[in-house]
C-alpha cells in the first residue's frame, strides 16, 4: 500500500477506493453518520423534553381554566333553565 501512495496522486484515489471495499472507509462513514443521527436525536428529545416542561409549566392554569368553564356553562344553563320555566309558567297562566 505505500508502494501505491508514492506513485503519484491517481494511486492515493485508489487506495481510498481499496479501503473503500474493505470496509475501513465505510465503517468511518457508518460512524459519522450515526454522530449526525445522535445528535439529530439528541435535538429532537430536547425539544421534547421543553415541551414538557412548558405543559408542566401551564397544567395549573389549563386546570383552573377548564373548571371556570366549566362553572360558566352551568350557570348559564341554570339561567336558561329558569327563563325557560318562567316562559312555561306565563304561557300556562294565559292558557289556563
Amino acid at each position: 500500500m505505500l508502494a501505491s501512495l508514492t506513485n503519484g496522486p491517481h494511486r492515493i484515489i485508489g487506495v481510498v477506493q481499496a479501503r473503500t471495499t474493505t470496509g475501513t472507509l465505510t465503517t468511518f462513514a457508518r460512524c459519522l453518520c450515526m454522530l449526525l443521527h445522535e445528535n439529530e436525536h439528541h435535538d429532537r428529545a430536547e425539544r421534547i423534553f421543553k415541551v414538557r416542561e412548558q405543559q408542566k409549566a401551564d397544567a395549573p392554569k389549563a386546570v383552573a381554566d377548564y373548571y371556570a368553564a366549566q362553572q360558566r356553562v352551568r350557570e348559564r344553563t341554570q339561567e336558561l333553565r329558569r327563563l325557560r320555566l318562567e316562559r312555561e309558567a306565563q304561557k300556562k297562566a294565559r292558557s289556563g
